[in-house]
């Protein structure tokens, strides 16, 4: 409570614990910031993930492990050597308004995290994928802007029960949706 970016809240569902305005640059070494094993209520807003390692399956600007009740909004996650944001293992969080571009893998990985909210995202610009989501189960991922990545814009691999609607997809290197 006492860091300068602590935004208030005390981690209930009707005065969520606020994290914000922070800038971390980790220099192409590990992962900027970390979450993992929480289920209190928790919002990330405004804040700038740069220059995580690259390490694809590690590394990340922002990384969430079996983490939920969450809302990272009004975000970047740009210039990371890994991962923009990487979701694992992760459910009932809220990921909207944010931007993931030139990321040297992808923009969003996601994998084993169901009943999870993508809406009003740009991804563009990454290397490898947009956003690549397995095992991603009764998920949304509505209005978003998935353009010029190298390889695919989206690609997503058992999602059952999610609902892919109102996304525009635009100059992604072999497809916009996979």
């Amino acid at each position: 409570e006492d860091q300068i970016w602590f935004g208030g809240g005390n981690g209930t569902f009707n005065n969520p614990y606020i994290i914000e305005n922070i800038t971390i640059d980790a220099l192409s070494s590990g992962t900027c910031f970390e979450i993992v094993d929480s289920n209190k209520p928790f919002i990330l807003r405004s804040c700038i993930f740069v220059a995580s390692g690259s390490n694809p399956s590690l590394d990340a600007g922002f990384k969430m492990v079996n983490v939920n009740n969450s809302k990272i909004t009004h975000n970047q996650f740009f210039n990371n050597r890994g991962n923009g944001f990487l979701l694992i293992s992760s459910s009932n969080n809220y990921i909207i308004n944010n931007v993931m571009k030139d990321n040297d893998y992808k923009g969003l990985y996601a994998q084993y995290s169901e009943s999870n909210n993508f809406s009003n995202n740009v991804f563009q610009n990454n290397i490898d994928y947009g956003a690549y989501m397995i095992y991603c189960h009764n998920s949304i991922f509505v209005n978003n802007t998935v353009d010029l990545n190298k390889e695919y814009g989206l690609w997503t691999i058992y999602c059952e029960y999610s609902l892919f609607s109102i996304n525009s997809f635009s100059k992604n290197g072999y497809f916009g949706l996979g």
